[in-house]
Order: C-alpha cells, then sequence, then structure tokens
C-alpha cells in the first residue's frame, strides 16, 4: 500500500479502516510514533489481530524535525530535536501541542532525553556552542524541567562534546558524547557516568580513535550496546560496534570485515525474548544483528536506508521505519512484511515510540 501525504490523512473514516480490501479495527490511542520531516505521526494498532495497519490517523506539525520521542506521564509526549532549538509537548488524547520549549541563543537540543516519574523531573541532552558554523562544537550540558510545569530547574556538564542519548541506572546518568560537529569531523567520544546526586563524573569510557558513540540500548544492569558511525580516518580492522559493561569497560562483538562500506551503526534495539541486538546501518542500506551472549553476528538483512528501529517484548514486534516506508520484521525467521510505503523525500526520525 503506497500513498501521498494527502491520500495518508484522508484514509482513515472512523474506527473502521480498510487496508488491501480487508477491514482492521483500530484501538484507540494504541500504536506507534515516528517523526517524518517537521511532522509526527501516529501509527494505531490493529487490536484484532495484535498487529499494525500501517494507517497514521493523525498528525502533528512541529517547529523542529523529531528525532526521538519521550513519555512524560497523563498522555503527554515530548518530540526532542537534534541540532535545533524548539522541543514540543504533545498528548496524544487531545492530539495537540501543549507547550513548545525554546533554548537560548547558541543552545541546541541534541534529540534524547529521561525521565523521572518519581521526581517529576526531565533530563534533556543540549550543547552551547563554543563558536559558530557548519564547524563549531558545543560543549555538553543536560538541561533538567519540571515535567508538569516544563520550567527550567537547573543543568549540569556531561563532560564531554556533544551528547546525545543518555540513560539513568542507579542514581547514575549514563551519557554518549560523541565529540562531533555537525559534518561529523574531530570524534573524541565517550561514555560518561555520572553521579545524579552531586552532578560529577564518577567515571568515563572513550571510543577508539574516530568512532562517534551516539546510541545505545541497555541489555542488563551495568550492561549497554553501543551503536557507532565513522569520522574520517577511522581504523577499518575495528569496525564492529560495542558492549559497555560499566565495571569493565568496552568489549567488542564480532568484526563484520567490510559490512560497513559507508557509515557504521545508527539505532539499536534489544529483542530481548530472542537475546538479539538488532542496528539499522543507513548509509550501507542493511540491518544487522547479533546474538548477545555469544557476541556473533547472527543475520544481515537488505533495506533500504534504514533509520529507527523498536521492538516491542509483550507481542515480539520489531518495526523498522525507513525514508520510504514502515516494515515488520519476525526475529525468529528474521522475514520481513511491509506495513506502509510513504513517497517523502522528508528525514524520518532516528527513534520510534510505542504508546
Amino acid at each position: 500500500m503506497k500513498l501521498t501525504r494527502r491520500q495518508f490523512f484522508t484514509s482513515v473514516t472512523g474506527a473502521l479502516a480498510v487496508v488491501g480490501g480487508a477491514s482492521y479495527l483500530l484501538s484507540e490511542n494504541k500504536g506507534f510514533l515516528l517523526g517524518w520531516g517537521k511532522n509526527i505521526y501516529f501509527f494505531k494498532s490493529n487490536s484484532a489481530l495484535s498487529s499494525y495497519t500501517g494507517l497514521g490517523v493523525w498528525n502533528i506539525e512541529t517547529p523542529s524535525s523529531p528525532h526521538d520521542f519521550l513519555s512524560i506521564g497523563d498522555g503527554n509526549y515530548i518530540a526532542m530535536p537534534k541540532w535545533e532549538k524548539t522541543l514540543t509537548v504533545f498528548n496524544v488524547d487531545s492530539k495537540k501541542v501543549i507547550k513548545e520549549v525554546t533554548l537560548s541563543k547558541g543552545e541546541q537540543f541534541m534529540g534524547h532525553g529521561i525521565f523521572d516519574k518519581e521526581k517529576s523531573l526531565i533530563y534533556l541532552s543540549t550543547i552551547r556552542f563554543l563558536n559558530y558554523g557548519i564547524d563549531a562544537q558545543g560543549t555538553g550540558f543536560i538541561k533538567v524541567y519540571n515535567s508538569k510545569s516544563l520550567e527550567l530547574i537547573e543543568e549540569f556538564p556531561t563532560y564531554g562534546l556533544e551528547p546525545h542519548e543518555c540513560l539513568v541506572e542507579d542514581g547514575k546518568l549514563i551519557v554518549l558524547n560523541s565529540g562531533l560537529n555537525a559534518k561529523k569531523q574531530g570524534a573524541r567520544s565517550s561514555a560518561a557516568i555520572i553521579d545524579l546526586s552531586t552532578k560529577k563524573l564518577i567515571s568515563e569510557f572513550s571510543s577508539p580513535k574516530n568512532f562517534h558513540f551516539a546510541h545505545f540500548e541497555k541489555i542488563e544492569t551495568n550492561k549497554y550496546f553501543i551503536c557507532h558511525e565513522f569520522a574520517d580516518g577511522f581504523d577499518d580492522n575495528k569496525l564492529s560496534p560495542y558492549i559497555l559493561d560499566t565495571n569493565k569497560g568496552l568489549s567488542q562483538l564480532e568484526d563484520l570485515g567490510k559490512v560497513f562500506e559507508r557509515g557504521g551503526l545508527l539505532t539499536p534495539a534489544y529483542i530481548s525474548k530472542h537475546r538479539l541486538i538488532a542496528a539499522t546501518a543507513p548509509s550501507d542500506d542493511i540491518i544487522v544483528f547479533w546474538n548477545i551472549d555469544t557476541k556473533k553476528h547472527v543475520k544481515t538483512i537488505k533495506l533500504k536506508n534504514p533509520r529507527a528501529i523498536f521492538y516491542k517484548p509483550e507481542e515480539d514486534i520489531l518495526i523498522a521505519g525507513t525514508k520510504k516506508g514502515i516494515y515488520r520484521i519476525d526475529p525468529k525467521s528474521f522475514s520481513i512484511k511491509s506495513i506502509f510505503s510513504l513517497d517523502l523525500d522528508d528525514s524520518l526520525s532516528s527513534h520510534g515510540y510505542w504508546v
């Protein structure tokens, strides 16, 4: 099924939709979020078949391109941009924007954050430029907001340049400082571990030369899978991704030699039921799978320009998003089923989010 943008938004009439001659019951506000250009798209689930029809039943326009999403409770979500200064807070029930938060001149959001429900706090990765222009690099800060009022409470350093994804575990913030500017030059990446009570650096783990750490996925306590992209001058003998054990340091998965000809890995998904890690490699038009216990490569599948990939363990569903459509991948057989095709030239978010 392939629709234009106009057809995409006029294809749903009420709760019952017809896709390729078949009817599907769409459950209210259950599905997943993706960003396409400067829009948030919501894809409803097919409750009858426990699958996804691919029909986006509504969208919200945003001032910035969503990179990732964050649930902050009460049906509210944040669309977080990267390399841009305005984020959007919206509600999936009302389908309305609640608030837009804009940073000061010389600051930008870097696409990621975490929500502390207990303390009603939002932690967002941001940068403050050391200089301006395409070659500029930004000092990393975590900005802390009240999740109810969205007022800025405090900020503290990430102890590196260009922070991206961050996670919290046992009172510690783990943040990946990519060390790159917008042209992917000058990589000095690290995984920094910060004490959230004191805001002091506990330890850090540096990447190999000219590797770009940006996205990671928790596997188990103190253990994370790190995706990497390459800057100029990377060592092509060390192309495999890394496991970060915060007690032991970095270790590599099985090297794939020349599989990554142009880029590296963008976004990971931990397929917990099968103990697999999947990661998209958009520049090489592939998705790569490893067994997390053996650290061995188990499968590479071809898909044009894959970006977002995300897994729902309750239903054993793996979804991959590309610039031209959305696909469901069977984690056992690795078969691919097209859910939805769309002819858009806009950029796709690097992450999807289950609602």
